[in-house]
């Protein structure tokens, strides 16, 4: 792993499913913040991460529908790991103001959105659902998000709002955890 910009693989994932986006005459905005702190991870596999979300939101997007990427330093509370990631909590503790500590990505479409019942399921491999529109595609594709998210210490979910939300973060790194963690990263790679 290695100190990065993620805009810059943002900007990257652009241009690769820009024929998708055009094909369709797609409206893609990015609004991204710089991060205030450091961001180590692996280019290329944080590159295939957005390139399958940009792609699943492509694909259901309706034609000349929108896609909006948003990117910006965020407080995550790991004790809501396992919630849908809206950062509500009825703990006392989690009512005051916390300074941010990894960067959010949320790409969100403006295609149908994913029933309630299969968004707990939409990461797992091979995972589809019957109805009008399947968003999971019932392959690997988002499966491999999530592992390679887990990976470098983040979260990956997904919301339905009005449309798809598919949002990420990745944890700002002190100099002397990034050795560990790719460490870790090499040692699930073999």
């Amino acid at each position: 792993m290695q100190r990065g910009d993620i805009r810059a693989c943002i900007e990257q994932a652009l241009h690769e499913i820009l024929p998708a986006a055009e094909e369709k005459r797609l409206s893609i905005t990015a609004d991204t913040a710089q991060s205030p702190e450091p961001l180590f991870f692996e280019r290329i596999k944080l590159e295939q991460v957005l390139v399958n979300l940009l792609d699943n939101a492509c694909k259901f997007a309706p034609r000349a529908g929108t896609i909006e990427i948003k990117g910006y330093p965020y407080f995550w509370d790991r004790r809501l790991a396992g919630t849908s990631g809206s950062g509500v909590v009825a703990d006392r503790r989690a009512r005051e103001e916390r300074n941010p500590n990894c960067y959010r990505v949320d790409i969100r479409d403006t295609g149908p959105g994913i029933p309630q019942t299969h968004i707990s399921k939409i990461f797992e491999e091979y995972t589809s659902y019957a109805g009008g529109v399947d968003r999971s595609g019932g392959g690997l594709g988002l499966a491999v998000c999530r592992m390679i998210v887990n990976q470098h210490k983040g979260r990956i979910w997904a919301e339905s709002k009005g449309g798809a939300v598919f949002s990420f973060v990745l944890p700002f790194h002190r100099p002397d955890t990034v050795q560990n963690v790719g460490e870790a990263l090499h040692a699930t790679a073999i």
